[in-house]
């Protein structure tokens, strides 16, 4: 479960307090800032200093009420004809060295379209890394746009939410 939830950190750069996973109150958590997830707690996660660990915990306080949960939606995958694929440019540097920049036009090299889930859309790119979780589970059911959606896996043991976005990628 560990080099699972490698998955859900974060990859770049630019976010240096979500690259690995966190331990909190019983629980080891990681997130991208897209989407965060969370298992009892996970032996050999080293604690990152760093994490918003309280902030996290009282997310999924807030958020795990009253939930019924769905399957999840099959999706159609298209690569990013930008980046070919990579997710990522690479960059020649003066030195002769080379260096990735994130591209802005997909996520993890797949184009953002979007699911529908009951009343919800939901971006490929975060579905398609949900679906690296086994038996996954939704609870798209909350009437409120901009709250996190709800999900459940390894046999509702472990939890997660996807981050809403006003703009962009995420769920409306």
């Amino acid at each position: 479960m560990k080099t699972l939830f490698q998955n859900f950190c974060y990859q770049w750069d630019l976010r240096p307090s979500l690259k690995k996973p966190f331990s909190y109150e019983g629980w080891t958590y990681a997130t991208d800032g897209r989407i965060m997830v969370r298992f009892p707690m996970i032996d050999g996660v080293e604690e990152n200093k760093e994490a918003p660990s309280q902030k996290a915990d009282e997310a999924f306080i807030s958020f795990y009420k009253n939930l019924k949960w769905t399957e999840m939606p099959l999706l159609a995958d298209t690569k990013c004809e930008y980046c070919e694929g990579r997710g990522f440019f690479i960059l020649p540097m003066a030195d002769g060295a080379v260096d990735k920049e994130e591209c802005g036009e997909c996520l993890d090299g797949f184009l953002a379209a979007w699911t529908m889930v009951e009343k919800k859309k939901i971006a490929n790119n975060y579905l398609r890394k949900m679906k690296l979780l086994p038996d996954l589970k939704i609870s798209p059911s909350s009437n409120e746009i901009f709250e996190p959606m709800p999900f459940t896996f390894h046999q509702e043991i472990g939890q997660g939410l996807i981050m809403p976005c006003k703009y962009g990628d995420g769920y409306e």
